[in-house]
């Protein structure tokens, strides 16, 4: 049983009741499934026709799969998507929380992909999600085909303001800390939406989040990455400076390409969800599917 990453086995019992709930209302057609790896089993939620081209998506920092269920419906009319539990986060996967240094994450993606029978795939990770696709691009070029990191961590330092924000939750998880918390990554004009307020009251009251930090990717590390690129934030994002991610992808090769959403914050495809969607979609589908 998996509780070690989780505050109680009556937390860990808590979110798997909470999860299983929330995936019986996935909005399309899907596969749960399970695939083993050698950082443990790796569960995942794939949805669209097998026939499509495969993308991955990740979610950050003690989410897990069901965060995109506000993307699949338009996704999956696009991709074959396997929604991934990261390994070590709040999801049915392996608790395993391998170091952020050296190439355990690449190898993980590296054992789903072949799991799944899968030669290339497009990936798709949202803040730390974004950090792992641009990792596995770094590890294993041959088996991706494009990435598009949405509010990538690794790319700029995080602010310290965000760090203020999140003192509050970790030591007192409640809804008006967790509200507070969502209140200040969202635009001030738009709502917060409703089922992040109950998804990370719920996550943050049961789960043990990481203590580990990866690290930021040097300008060599970067230049290193030969896949088409998207880099996506919002126009009001709050974690990350948009002048110091502007100046790092300046210094970056042309296959790096970066677009701001305007009205959106950190959680861009909560804020601007048609936006988001519709740009990945026409840059993943502009790239040609070839035999590398």
């Amino acid at each position: 049983m998996s509780s070690y990453i989780y505050k109680s086995p009556e937390s860990y019992a808590r979110l798997m009741a909470f999860y299983d709930e929330h995936l019986r209302r996935w909005p399309v057609p899907y596969e749960s499934l399970t695939v083993p790896t050698r950082q443990g089993n790796t569960h995942l939620i794939a949805s669209g026709s097998p026939e499509a081209p495969p993308l991955l998506l990740l979610r950050g920092t003690g989410g897990n799969a069901l965060l995109w269920a506000t993307s699949i419906p338009y996704l999956s009319q696009h991709f074959r998507t396997y929604a991934l539990d990261v390994i070590g986060e709040s999801g049915k996967s392996a608790p395993n929380r391998p170091t952020y240094q050296g190439p355990a994450y690449g190898e993980w993606l590296v054992d789903v992909l072949d799991a799944l029978q899968i030669e290339r795939a497009s990936i798709a990770g949202t803040s730390r999600g974004g950090w792992l696709t641009l990792k596995m691009a770094h590890f294993a070029p041959e088996r991706v085909h494009s990435i598009v990191p949405l509010c990538a961590e690794g790319i700029a330092p995080i602010r310290l303001q965000f760090f203020w924000h999140m003192l509050p939750v970790l030591a007192f998880p409640s809804r008006k800390s967790v509200s507070r918390l969502l209140r200040f990554l969202t635009p001030a004009h738009l709502p917060i939406h409703a089922y992040l307020v109950e998804e990370r009251v719920m996550v943050y009251q049961t789960f043990r989040q990481s203590r580990q930090r990866p690290p930021l990717f040097t300008d060599d590390e970067l230049r290193q990455i030969s896949a088409p690129t998207l880099l996506l934030y919002g126009e009001q994002e709050v974690v990350y400076s948009l002048t110091a991610v502007r100046e790092r992808v300046s210094r970056l090769p042309a296959n790096f390409h970066l677009d701001v959403i305007p009205d959106a914050g950190h959680v861009l495809d909560y804020d601007q969800p048609e936006r988001v969607c519709a740009r990945l979609c026409a840059f993943v589908e502009s790239i040609p599917w070839l035999i590398p």
